[in-house]
């Protein structure tokens, strides 16, 4: 029954969303407004982005993963909450590291509720840990990939790419439970 009611929530949610987006079109005559206003938004928060990085360098962001893989089946865990407070500060509160081609928290940040700082998140390059902790927490320490040039990509065997591939999976069932069962 919960199941069934969550799916006429998820059948609700998506009539109220075409009904929104068909009059949003019908006053604007433009069906593809907001799709359109999203793309804008990301071009113009890339070329924002892009400013911070110097010249003849390439930003290929590290991907992190648990160290251990988790068996078919089980949830994979989602990243550390430090390292997502880190990932979604703005631009001008990090910093470019061009040997590692990678942004940084910069020295000296301290967020206003004072739980992160420069040494929130730490890249041990040379290990490919990243160490990830509030201020006076416990240090978590996961694993990171990071390509070397757009023509390094992983493999459907690398424990990263399924792991990454299990969390999108996950949070999209998270949000939509039951959706990709069989009916």
């Amino acid at each position: 029954m919960a199941e069934k009611q969550e799916r006429m929530k998820f059948l609700d949610r998506c009539m109220a969303t075409q009904i929104h987006y068909q009059n949003d079109g019908i006053k604007k005559n433009d069906y593809e407004q907001a799709k359109q206003i999203r793309r804008a938004k990301a071009a113009a928060r890339n070329a924002h982005e892009r400013k911070f990085i110097p010249s003849g360098h390439m930003f290929l962001p590290p991907r992190i993963f648990p160290h251990d893989p988790v068996p078919e089946g089980l949830p994979v865990p989602e990243g550390p909450e430090p390292y997502a407070r880190v990932a979604s500060l703005e631009i001008e509160n990090k910093v470019y590291d061009p040997e590692h081609d990678n942004f940084v928290v910069k020295p000296g940040y301290v967020s206003e509720d004072g739980l992160i700082d420069d040494q929130s998140v730490v890249w041990d390059y040379e290990n490919n840990k990243v160490i990830c902790k509030f201020r006076g927490g416990e240090p978590i320490v996961w694993d990171f990939w990071k390509p070397k040039d757009t023509a390094d990509v992983l493999g459907p065997e690398h424990w990263c790419y399924q792991y990454i591939r299990r969390l999108y999976w996950q949070l999209v069932d998270k949000q939509e439970p039951g959706l990709f069962r069989g009916s």
